[in-house]
């Protein structure tokens, strides 16, 4: 795998830091349009979560065609970097872009993600709801 990290500056003086996950496309089904999470570091809690929108249940019946359909149920997922990083080690290439956010513009991010994440949320088609791997 190869990770390549690319810095902003404006979070320097922030303890929390904000990076997006860009993964590339894989040869599975679900993976051949890549993948994105979102990575907070919490420095004073000395926490690195990634919080993954795009986690689902390849049990589902007829995952394939409801993929393909836009009808699959996905689910958010809050896990430790390196948990999230061991699905991708084998088989694709990761962008760690650190996000040039202000204090201010981070708190809000984070509040928002807080909000979703104590919220079920249904969309056209598309249902999201919440599954946590408690970090810890």
């Amino acid at each position: 795998m190869s990770i390549a990290v690319h810095n902003a500056s404006s979070q320097e003086g922030n303890d929390t830091l904000v990076y997006l996950l860009t993964c590339g496309a894989g040869t599975e089904t679900y993976s051949i349009y890549g993948h994105s999470a979102l990575r907070i570091v919490y420095a004073e809690k000395k926490q690195d979560l990634v919080y993954n929108w795009g986690v689902f249940d390849f049990e589902t019946p007829n995952f394939a065609w409801k993929f393909a359909k836009g009808r699959l149920d996905y689910m958010l997922a809050v896990e430790k970097i390196q948990s999230f990083l061991q699905v991708y080690i084998l088989k694709e290439i990761c962008l760690l872009q650190r996000l040039n956010l202000s204090e201010t513009e981070t708190a809000k991010l984070i509040s928002l993600v807080m909000k979703i994440c104590s919220l079920k949320i249904l969309n056209t088609g598309m249902t999201f709801s919440m599954m946590i791997a408690r970090p810890g």
